[in-house]
């Protein structure tokens, strides 16, 4: 863990009291950073930033909606002071509750993806790229995109477009922020296995058949490309979107036509 030169660093991961987001903040405690873990559920905040803490790492809770503006810039600032200061900003937030085709999406379905998976990254990165611009230091940004935001989505496709403007956000925001000494990537997860994602047998028996690695990926893999793209290992690296799905995305063959 050392290779990833995290002691002294503070990081602040927006989702981090379940999932890909615990498996981060364990992760980057573990390499030597002190970590700010917000969940909008205090006890699970507080759960996590424990069990970092009786490791031997520093951490503490934070609880904010970051869906809101407000809330995004009170999770920074209390991340801050925590901790001393802010280095990494890694966003984990993001979750489908659609099936349906776009056709029969519902308006407030489409409006709450929104909140679930784009708006947040966008207040958040912003309330850090602010803060680090007024300290006149540079950072790492990192969220999670998805591997529906590269390919099509059928029963999915509102997720799939929110996922795919957090892309697009991602190189953006690369462009305008590395004057600033920010770096911004994403990782795109495939089907993974997570604390809320219990995939049946259906899943798997597909998994074995169209994902050349043949299995599903799980969150710990996730948070180690976070982990990677968050550290001094990838200090020249932004702007990218690293795909984590067993190859999925490259199933395609060439036909010889």
């Amino acid at each position: 863990m050392d290779l990833f030169k995290l002691g002294g660093k503070k990081a602040l991961v927006v989702g981090g009291g379940l999932g890909i987001g615990r498996a981060t903040a364990r992760l980057l405690s573990g390499a030597g950073a002190s970590v700010a873990v917000l969940d909008m559920d205090p006890a699970r905040a507080e759960t996590v930033s424990a069990e970092l803490r009786a490791s031997g790492g520093i951490a503490c809770a934070v609880s904010e909606d970051v869906s809101l503006a407000e809330g995004a810039e009170a999770a920074v600032s209390k991340a801050a002071a925590g901790l001393g200061g802010l280095d990494i900003l890694v966003n984990i937030v993001g979750r489908n509750s659609v099936t349906e085709g776009v056709a029969d999406v519902k308006p407030e379905q489409f409006e709450l993806l929104l909140s679930r998976n784009l708006r947040h990254h966008l207040y958040t990165s912003g309330a850090f790229a602010r803060r680090q611009r007024a300290e006149k230091i540079g950072g790492a940004v990192v969220m999670v995109a998805s591997i529906a935001g590269i390919l099509s989505a059928p029963g999915a496709g509102p997720y799939g477009a929110t996922k795919a403007a957090l892309i697009s956000l991602t190189k953006t925001m690369a462009v305008e922020w590395a004057p600033l000494g920010i770096r911004v990537n994403s990782v795109a997860p495939g089907i993974t296995w997570t604390d809320r994602n219990q995939w049946g047998q259906d899943i798997q028996d597909r998994a074995k058949r169209t994902i050349p690695m043949g299995r599903i990926g799980h969150q710990d893999e996730i948070a180690r490309a976070a982990l990677f793209l968050a550290s001094d290992m990838a200090s020249y690296i932004t702007g990218q979107i690293l795909v984590a799905d067993g190859g999925m995305t490259i199933i395609a063959a060439y036909d010889g036509a």
